[in-house]
């Protein structure tokens, strides 16, 4: 049962994520935005996105050397996505047991964000699963009465990790070590030395971070706290609870959530409380910082996800063995259903993307041709998108004497770009590159 199970839920994940990478999107704004700065890496230049963690550079640079194209940016976040599911598991099963592990599993490969995002060139998952293989460690040595071995210490190089492949990390990081701290302060009073190492460690390691945010910002904690300026108010958290669940978490994992949140009045060990603390913490404060995405709070998701699964099992498990019986198959036969359900689903998405993103495809195409690889800059309200299919840059401020020296183009498309430079103030030939329906594209020439 366990094995059949366990090979169930290895093939919804190799399934979902071929899906998505064969019905490859065109990259989206985010995306964009690794790979251009990934594409500037290759090159020797400074991103000028300085907000990006550079841990993404390796992995969007192996898609450009595979071609650059949509699958190939995809291929890597895949095969990192199939990383995080062993990592879940691993985590699942040192917290409970082999079967709530390979459920939970395969309650994921379900959720909207690994059914549909899964391959996403992005730093969210990758980020995660340093996390969870992070959380996987503490949980492991919170039990031990006689204080942490010195495996202790391989926190510091993933949560590092962690960092340099997304800034917003530091959140879940901070959540998880104060988790850990109030949990297993007596454990770890015992045999100080090896957190002690860790925290070091992980300092060590941040080092070549503070210089460069000192350089870019003046500040050791400037790139950190950049993207926590904006005065959100708690709107991401009222989303997060508000918002339709079967459209933002998939239709199975809501409920599963729920009785993760409820566990805690359940649980009686150090590892279950971990994972229970670290997720609420760690889904209410980012909530209170940024807007609302699914991705931001995958790590928090899955711990509460293994929760749910584990008290729902355990309920389950004192009941007839009949019962028992029929409950798992009508388990796996709803896992089955929605797994079926979301590969069309995922296609349809992927194609409503083309459609949505041709009118910056053609600009894109028509300003490759027109600048035939001449230097260049490009305004459009998708500006990162135009940026990776151009090859040209983008600026926020358009310097008149640029244009002896680049080609400069404006794309104009339904959706208003506030940066737009005001074209009355170049009174040089304005020629039309691309003159369609839906977009146009405006050669500035001096």
């Amino acid at each position: 049962m366990k094995r059949a199970l366990l090979g169930f839920a290895a093939v919804q994940w190799l399934a979902s994520l071929a899906v998505q990478v064969c019905a490859s999107r065109p990259l989206g704004y985010d995306e964009a935005q690794y790979a251009d700065a990934a594409r500037d890496w290759l090159a020797g230049r400074a991103s000028q996105l300085f907000y990006l963690s550079p841990g993404m550079n390796p992995i969007a640079a192996i898609g450009i050397a595979l071609g650059g194209g949509e699958r190939a940016m995809r291929v890597v976040p895949a095969l990192l996505a199939l990383v995080l599911a062993f990592a879940v598991w691993q985590l699942a099963r040192r917290t409970s047991d082999e079967l709530t592990a390979t459920w939970t599993v395969s309650l994921l490969a379900t959720a909207r964000q690994f059914s549909q995002h899964g391959a996403d060139l992005l730093s969210d998952l990758p980020a995660a699963t340093c996390l969870i293989a992070a959380t996987f460690v503490i949980a492991g040595e919170l039990a031990r009465e006689d204080g942490p071995r010195w495996r202790f210490v391989v926190v510091a190089p993933l949560a590092a990790l962690a960092i340099y492949l997304r800034y917003g990390s530091c959140i879940p990081l901070a959540v998880l070590g104060v988790s850990a701290l109030a949990l297993g302060l007596r454990s770890f009073s015992r045999r100080p030395a090896p957190v002690v190492v860790a925290v070091l460690g992980f300092a060590a390691l941040l080092v070549p971070h503070a210089v460069t945010a000192m350089r870019l910002t003046g500040s050791p904690l400037g790139i950190l706290v950049a993207g926590s300026t904006v005065p959100y108010g708690g709107v991401g958290l009222v989303t997060y609870v508000t918002a339709n669940p079967s459209a933002y978490y998939g239709w199975l994992l809501p409920p599963v959530l729920v009785a993760g949140i409820v566990a805690i009045g359940w649980v009686r060990d150090r590892g279950r409380a971990l994972l229970w603390m670290t997720a609420i913490g760690d889904i209410a404060f980012v909530g209170l910082v940024t807007h609302a995405r699914a991705r931001y709070i995958v790590f928090g998701l899955v711990l509460l996800a293994i929760l749910g699964v584990d008290l729902v099992r355990h309920a389950i498990a004192t009941r007839s063995p009949r019962v028992q019986r029929a409950f798992g198959a009508c388990a796996l036969a709803t896992l089955a259903a929605v797994s079926i359900r979301n590969g069309p689903a995922t296609v349809r998405a992927a194609r409503y993307a083309d459609r949505s993103a041709a009118p910056t495809l053609a600009a894109g195409a028509a300003i490759r041709a027109d600048a035939a690889d001449s230097p260049c800059i490009v305004f459009g309200y998708h500006d990162s998108e135009l940026e990776w299919h151009t090859h040209c840059v983008t600026v926020l401020v358009l310097d008149p004497a640029e244009l002896a020296r680049k080609r400069v183009y404006v794309v104009r498309d339904a959706i208003p770009n506030r940066e737009e430079p005001d074209l009355d103030a170049f009174p040089g030939k304005h020629a039309l590159v691309l003159d369609e329906p839906d977009v146009r594209v405006i050669r500035l020439d001096p």
